[in-house]
């Protein structure tokens, strides 16, 4: 499998868990949703008619699955045909916590890296690490390595806290300093570390002025 499928897989696995798990993405949910796209064979024939398919033992659809999938579903195709929404744009913090929205509802931390290219538009969203209620392990090569690899010089990194705290931890503050150093010395601009929370969002950028983020337009 190529890496850009294993890419795609990887992120329809999030979100395919996220909604039939409402938002929590434990897991357990990750496993099912993975259960659930490799018998169906992708996420678009899973999500184009949930309320009358069937499948495989041990990837049949529950009926609150089905709610939940045909209403993200008729959303979907609700967003798709408003021509003034402006798809993936992320200039404020306020924006990248609503393009990582489903992080604030999860029951473990995870880490995720938005690339954007000069008008800050996302080129590719990626989640690093998963971690655990009290926190997480990622190291910034696993982050970098991502950008280099996409050729991206702009990112935002965004993570949760699921004890709904929007308050930055110091080892939050240190994680974002090592990112902008190693950055700089790669020609990537990180641009924010966002915080999602179930009460709201915590840009770093704004709450820490000496930290030295990368400039928010090209």
């Amino acid at each position: 499998m190529s890496e850009e499928i294993r890419s795609t897989m990887d992120g329809d696995v999030d979100l395919i868990a996220s909604v039939i798990s409402d938002g929590r993405c434990s897991r357990r949910a990750v496993l099912r949703a993975t259960r659930l796209l490799n018998g169906y064979g992708s996420a678009s024939v899973l999500v184009s008619t949930p309320e009358s398919i069937g499948g495989p033992v041990g990837t049949c659809l529950l009926p609150s699955e089905r709610r939940r999938l045909k209403a993200a579903r008729d959303l979907a195709v609700r967003l798709a045909s408003d021509g003034s929404a402006v798809k993936g744009c992320v200039s404020t913090p306020r924006e990248v916590a609503a393009f990582a929205a489903r992080l604030a509802h999860c029951r473990e931390e995870v880490l995720m890296v938005l690339g954007l290219d000069s008008q800050n538009h996302v080129v590719g969203s990626w989640e690093v690490s998963r971690g655990w209620e009290g926190g997480i392990n990622v190291h910034p090569r696993q982050i970098f390595s991502i950008l280099v690899r996409e050729s991206l010089g702009r990112a935002v990194v965004v993570h949760n806290h699921p004890s709904g705290s929007l308050t930055p931890s110091q080892e939050d503050l240190d994680f974002t300093a090592t990112m902008i150093r190693a950055g700089h010395l790669l020609g990537i601009e990180i641009l924010d570390h966002v915080i999602v929370a179930r009460g709201g969002f915590c840009s770093i950028r704004q709450e820490c002025r000496h930290l030295e983020f990368g400039p928010q337009s090209g």
